[in-house]
């Protein structure tokens, strides 16, 4: 019936009913997603009736709640759902707004390489924007405030985990092949950039706090000795995080314990180092 109706009226009384359906009995979303396709759902979200935009938010919300195995393999492809998503972002329908910042912020929890991909085509720059808006509709601001609180727990576990994988890729010591360090850096690694946009905007900053600024320096302290794939790349955008944490005073002063007794040292020993010992 959604695929073969006309009117925007039956398209949206199909798209609540079905959004009801799934959030009566939620294994039915999964379902619903698996047996049509992603694709079909990307469809849903660029039709310009907004009950037809919401009522598939929802379902996709509900599915991504209770993901199947066969959800978690199609949302490989990011750019599937990634694009129509941050083009909601710019609807004029707060409720759909809304119900977008869930969406992100479910996939985001499933796969954190949607949140650098979101980055990167400014969905930061978008949550400013509606951040700044002082009479926006309450239940957007409920799922802002969601999102920006979802920033602050991401972003340690980020930090976290690009530590943990340098001194796996220390004590491996493994010899890296030639140009290997000019290549695309691997996961999670790769998730270095996020930190990067996080510090850059105004809503997340507050994220990056002592123990993000004891991360860095950490990296900092350990990147001269290793090689790894895109260890330049690496090496490029954390030089770029520390210039954006210079440049925000605010950031500095509220965790100068850590600026003085860590990140300094560790800049001044990654400038001093040798980067060819041999």
């Amino acid at each position: 019936l959604l695929q073969n109706a006309q009117g925007d009226a039956l398209r949206g009384t199909l798209a609540s009913a079905m959004s009801r359906l799934a959030r009566a009995v939620p294994s039915l979303a999964a379902q619903v997603v698996d047996k049509s396709g992603l694709d079909c759902i990307k469809d849903r979200l660029g039709d310009d009736n907004a009950r037809v935009q919401q009522g598939f938010l929802n379902l996709l919300n509900t599915a991504l709640q209770h993901p199947s195995h066969r959800l978690l393999k199609a949302i490989e492809d990011m750019e599937l759902l990634l694009h129509p998503l941050m083009r909601l972002l710019e609807c004029s329908c707060a409720t759909v707004r809304a119900k977008v910042l869930v969406s992100l912020q479910l996939l985001f929890g499933l796969n954190r390489t949607y949140l650098l991909l979101a980055c990167d085509k400014k969905l930061l720059g978008s949550i400013d924007r509606l951040n700044r808006d002082h009479d926006q509709d309450p239940y957007l601001s409920s799922c802002l405030s969601c999102t920006l609180t979802s920033l602050h727990t991401l972003v340690p576990a980020i930090s976290h985990d690009i530590a943990a994988e340098l001194a796996k890729t220390a004590s491996a010591k493994k010899p890296l092949p030639p140009g290997a360090d000019l290549k695309p850096l691997k996961h999670p690694l790769s998730l270095l950039p996020v930190l990067l946009h996080v510090l850059s905007s105004p809503c997340s900053r507050g994220a990056f706090n002592a123990a993000t600024l004891g991360a860095v320096a950490g990296y900092l302290q350990g990147i001269d000795s290793l090689s790894f794939q895109g260890s330049v790349e690496f090496r490029r955008v954390l030089l770029l995080l520390v210039e954006a944490a210079s440049q925000h005073p605010s950031i500095v002063i509220a965790n100068h314990q850590v600026v003085i007794s860590s990140l300094i040292p560790s800049l001044v020993h990654a400038a001093t180092a040798d980067p060819d010992p041999g």
